[in-house]
């Protein structure tokens, strides 16, 4: 990772509205030097040869834990499951085997595995499980439905025997006209305390439905939302119908900001972030508007909040380019970089450059 010092680019968000300050301090901003550590290499140790949603979370003994989805070949297939490892330091530089979260159900797939440390400081998982329209792992690869399905949760109860909790069913695919429910970037904690979920609503892009397929036809839009618990996790609501005309708005990642609003950006098709806000009592989020400056080849962007001698500062991380269309390079996700906002989302500026590589594929 390479750091660089000054501002890059100052863009103004139309995702604000009234006054905004093109002016912001860069004094906390260090130059530093860091070496990509493995967490875990498929093919290597396993017969997994795809992996693919990874996210990651430090325990209150500031242990790291790294979540992902691995099938033994392509994504969507019925052994596709979730995998966790742990750090041996607070650091990540050595790593624990991975290890699978549990047997789903068979004719299952999971997705999209997302870590939480609860208010007792309990680690949860939270994923989506599909339950129709897989994926055989060989022959001839159908056209597949859609990720997601029931977003479900899950939370250590013993770390020397890896002993989970039952499963908590979220939010069920039947609601909203069967739509297969995504989730893709952690929950986060509100200033009340309350547990806010990002999610996304798959439907039909084209595909033509076969009766051998067993996939449930939805007529609910692609839409995004989240889910909130007040009571620890307990109980949950969905809230939220977030659609935009010209693209999707999926793997939609959220912060609370310090006078307490949300704001929530999303990958898109429009070779741009888009973003939304919601102010605080919950009530509706602001019609997704594109953020200038912050360009996105239809891949996922994390956004998060810092703490500290950094609190209140936003930081964004992204692949800074838009999707590039020539044959071989459509599906090239690469100059993935950080940007920081001290003026809660309304000017950005790139510190950081994470993987600068020109590669096809993904």
């Amino acid at each position: 990772m390479q750091i660089h010092d000054g501002v890059k680019e100052r863009d103004i968000s139309t995702c604000f509205a009234g006054q905004y300050n093109m002016e912001f301090s860069s004094q906390h901003v260090q130059q530093a030097s860091y070496t990509a550590r493995w967490v875990h290499r498929i093919g290597y140790t396993d017969a997994y040869q795809y992996a693919h949603m990874g996210n990651l979370e430090q325990l209150l003994n500031g242990t790291l834990v790294a979540t992902w989805q691995a099938a033994s070949q392509v994504e969507g297939q019925s052994d596709q499951q979730i995998w966790l490892s742990f750090s041996k330091d607070s650091m990540g530089e050595d790593w624990w085997p991975a290890r699978r979260l549990s047997n789903s159900p068979v004719g299952t797939a999971r997705w999209g595995p997302v870590p939480l440390i609860n208010d007792v400081g309990k680690l949860c998982i939270f994923f989506a499980e599909s339950h129709d329209c897989l994926r055989p792992g060989s022959g001839r690869v159908p056209p597949r439905w859609v990720p997601g399905g029931d977003i479900k949760m899950t939370c250590l109860l013993n770390m020397n025997s890896f002993s989970w909790s039952d499963l908590q069913v979220l939010l069920t695919q039947d609601h909203d006209g069967g739509a297969p429910k995504v989730i893709a970037n952690r929950p986060i904690i509100l200033h009340t305390g309350t547990i806010m979920l990002p999610f996304w609503r798959e439907a039909p892009r084209g595909i033509k439905v076969r009766s051998s397929m067993k996939c449930a036809v939805s007529e609910h839009k692609a839409t995004a939302g989240v889910l909130t618990s007040h009571d620890g996790g307990s109980t949950w609501q969905k809230q939220g119908d977030i659609g935009a005309k010209d693209s999707w708005l999926i793997e939609n990642t959220a912060a609370q900001l310090s006078d307490g609003r949300i704001l929530m950006m999303f990958r898109t098709l429009q070779d741009v972030v888009y973003c939304s806000q919601l102010q605080t009592p919950l009530k509706n989020w602001s019609t997704p508007k594109p953020v200038p400056g912050l360009p996105n080849p239809d891949s996922k962007v994390h956004l998060l909040i810092l703490q500290g001698v950094y609190e209140g500062v936003l930081a964004l991380a992204f692949n800074d380019h838009v999707k590039y269309q020539s044959d071989g390079w459509a599906r090239m996700r690469t100059k993935l970089r950080i940007a920081l906002s001290w003026d809660g989302g309304t000017t950005w500026m790139r510190i950081a450059e994470i993987d600068e590589r020109l590669e096809p594929g993904w």
